[in-house]
């Protein structure tokens, strides 16, 4: 399976490659805990998504404070 790529794009028409992850917002600790250790430039879109559901599930149940 080719790698798929993400790209930004701005209104002049002009775009850029997205390759790296940005984690925002109150677990922003958090998430860049799981994604610095579980991240990985050629891991699949269906494995980003499964280690993405872990990470908000972790968030949602209450395990870190606001």
């Amino acid at each position: 399976m080719e790698n798929q790529v993400l790209y930004h794009f701005y209104d002049d028409g002009g775009y850029i490659p997205i390759n790296r992850y940005k984690a925002i917002g109150q677990g922003r600790t958090h998430t860049l805990y799981y994604l610095e250790r579980h991240y990985d430039e050629k891991m699949t879109m269906q494995n980003f998504a499964q280690l993405s559901d872990f990470i908000i599930r972790y968030i949602d149940n209450g395990k870190i404070s606001a």
